[in-house]
């Protein structure tokens, strides 16, 4: 009995195909990352009246960029006041962190948006 083996070039454009089908499938299954870990130059986003990440560590000297993708502005603002910034609809604001410990942040337009920043 013979038996034909598939064409090489069929299967080096198959087998990356699923692999990219079972790495999507898993993407959507975890969902959206609420923690990140961070140096250098990083960003939360604001987008349907929530911040993402939700919780965020990040090194002493990153900037980092706060991008609106609602329709309306919001305010990233720390509990403590080391931060307040009003980021317009579809604008990006940038601040440093040169501060170390642990803030809790809000929009102070939208209260229940809520979030923590971690600087070390």
């Amino acid at each position: 009995m013979n038996r034909r083996r598939p064409p090489t070039r069929l299967l080096a454009l198959v087998v990356p195909l699923i692999a990219l089908t079972a790495l999507t499938a898993t993407r959507i299954a975890e969902g959206p990352s609420t923690t990140a870990v961070a140096t250098g130059r990083r960003s939360v986003t604001i987008k349907n009246f929530a911040f993402t990440p939700t919780r965020l560590s990040v090194a002493q000297g990153t900037m980092l960029a706060i991008t609106n993708a609602d329709a309306t502005a919001h305010t990233f603002s720390a509990r403590d006041g080391s931060f307040d910034t009003l980021v317009a609809p579809g604008a990006t604001k940038t601040i440093r962190l040169d501060q170390a410990g642990t803030f809790a942040y809000s929009c102070k337009i939208h209260p229940s948006m809520k979030g923590t920043l971690v600087v070390k």
